[in-house]
């Protein structure tokens, strides 16, 4: 499963951001635990010198070898990070592709999902961070 075409163009939006916000060094182990990163991939960033390339390389993995469910998990560390500018990068990121409306579900006024029949709003919602949609 491939990133979507919003959260692909939101990532290269905010790339600069994220090459100087992301504290990578501090989320291997949670990377590595969620699945976002391998051992293998954290053993190649390792080798990098300098952070920005070591964030660059992992803003590479996220657009070309995840999921938007491995995009959201990422956002989630992020916002719960102790460094408020990292909560609010991870905060933003996730916001600004929920608030584009090619991302969100049709949904008529009672809350069915008409972008897929049978699945209402909700369902829709969690579909996204259970790898179903």
């Amino acid at each position: 499963m491939e990133l979507s075409d919003i959260i692909k163009a939101n990532l290269d939006k905010y790339a600069e951001e994220f090459i100087k916000i992301v504290p990578i060094k501090e989320l291997f182990t949670k990377l590595k635990v969620k699945k976002i990163l391998s051992s293998r991939d954290i053993i190649d960033i390792e080798k990098l010198t300098h952070v920005e390339d070591m964030n660059g390389r992992l803003l590479e993995i996220l657009q070309e070898q995840r999921s938007n469910e491995d995009f959201y998990t990422f956002c989630s560390l992020l916002k719960q990070h102790h460094v408020n500018v990292v909560k609010a990068f991870g905060a933003k990121l996730q916001l600004d592709t929920e608030e584009n409306p090619k991302t969100l579900p049709d949904v008529d006024i009672y809350g069915n999902n008409i972008s897929f029949p049978g699945m209402s709003a909700i369902d829709y919602d969690n579909s996204r961070f259970n790898g179903i949609q």
